[in-house]
């Protein structure tokens, strides 16, 4: 019985040194994705490629999650601004009554807007904080040194309705392919995809 059990993990290890960079990515990358889905058995591998991975404050995980708030916040703050400037109308609609009713509309409309406004405020300062953390984190980054690798995944999985779509994924992992470093959506229609990422990021450090 031993050496059954001895040759079963003698050939799990022969397998796994016989794996190539790129078996190596796909099996990652499967791993990975397969945590996030809501229904990992619809998961269905399409293409995956590999690259070298640089040091980069595009790369670094804390300046890409700052830049994700910041993102976070940017939705807050339009949906705020909505709400100020629905406001703003209605106490303009209702400055000029003399009626009790009137007044009180124009009164809580106001108070609404200074309300939003304090709100906005406190979300500008969050947002200026986040931008001060990244631009010191691309100060302190020494780029340009290997870190690993840069997966590409293509996969189909199923939604919320069972329905299957294509997704792209960047996964950056360590050289050994133990350790995940970032995982981003390679979607230009996603606010907080790595494209618009790298965006919020140019504009912070002026590039």
């Amino acid at each position: 019985m031993k050496n059954v059990i001895f040759l079963f993990f003698l050939s799990l290890i022969v397998i796994g040194c016989g794996q190539n960079k790129e078996e190596k990515a796909a099996f990652f990358a499967e791993n990975e994705v397969k945590k996030i889905l809501n229904d990992a058995s619809s998961y269905e591998a399409v293409e995956t490629k590999i690259d070298s991975a640089f040091t980069s404050i595009y790369t670094d995980y804390e300046a890409c999650t700052a830049a994700y708030k910041i993102s976070e916040l940017h939705s807050k703050q339009e949906s705020l601004q909505d709400e100020y400037d629905r406001e703003k109308s209605s106490a303009a609609i209702w400055s000029d009554s003399w009626d009790a009713y009137g007044q009180e509309q124009h009164r809580q409309a106001k108070k609404e807007m200074e309300e939003i406004k304090t709100s906005l405020n406190k979300i500008n300062d969050e947002i200026e904080e986040y931008k001060e953390f990244i631009k010191n984190r691309y100060k302190t980054i020494d780029e340009n040194k290997f870190c690993g690798w840069a997966i590409y995944h293509r996969f189909r999985c199923a939604n919320g309705l069972g329905i299957k779509s294509l997704v792209d994924i960047l996964l950056i992992t360590d050289e050994n392919f133990e350790n995940l470093q970032i995982r981003m959506l390679l979607d230009k229609n996603d606010p907080q995809g790595f494209e618009q990422i790298q965006q919020i990021i140019d504009g912070v450090i002026g590039k």
